[in-house]
């Protein structure tokens, strides 16, 4: 998750929502892999 975390830095950096898409992209995760 620290990539993903990065990855989020780099799509958006300083963004204020960062803890809100990093949400966001841990439920997508959740979806595409089982358990």
């Amino acid at each position: 998750f620290v990539e993903t975390k990065r990855y989020m830095d780099f799509i958006s950096p300083g963004s204020q929502a960062k803890e809100g898409s990093f949400f966001g992209l841990e439920a997508a995760f959740e979806g595409l892999a089982p358990g």
